[in-house]
């Protein structure tokens, strides 16, 4: 290998060239790329982490209100049963809407019951 030699020259120069700019490329280019996407990883991470929590406490918080609304609920079934009559009930209600007919000087003649018509919840019964 003679270094004098004008092609052996060029060839090293050329090398030398390209290991710079391969140096350069990396040291100035791809490393603060690279910790720039690390740092952007680490806060997607970060904000995924956030997301799930507030996911969380989004659902259970929704669970709550859920659960206050059944109770609302429930409260308002029961308030809704007692103004339906029993089975039992009704023989004292019809004696009540006779003796209210009698206090108020009106004649009942009969009270015939008509068929019964099955609901979903109750039954209704008129007469």
């Amino acid at each position: 290998m003679n270094l004098k030699d004008p092609q052996t020259q060029k060839v090293f120069l050329s090398l030398i060239l390209i290991s710079g700019l391969s140096y350069a490329f990396y040291q100035y280019v791809y490393t603060p790329k690279q910790l720039t996407l690390a740092d952007k990883q680490v806060q997607v991470e970060r904000l995924e982490s956030y997301n799930r929590t507030a996911k969380l406490s989004a659902r259970g918080n929704r669970i709550a209100v859920l659960e206050q609304e059944s109770v609302s609920y429930a409260r308002r079934l029961e308030a809704f049963e007692e103004l339906i009559p029993t089975s039992e009930q009704v023989p004292q209600l019809l004696e009540r809407v006779a003796t209210s007919a009698l206090e108020a000087d009106v004649d009942l003649l009969t009270f015939t019951p008509l068929p019964a018509e099955p609901g979903t919840f109750y039954t209704e019964q008129f007469y």
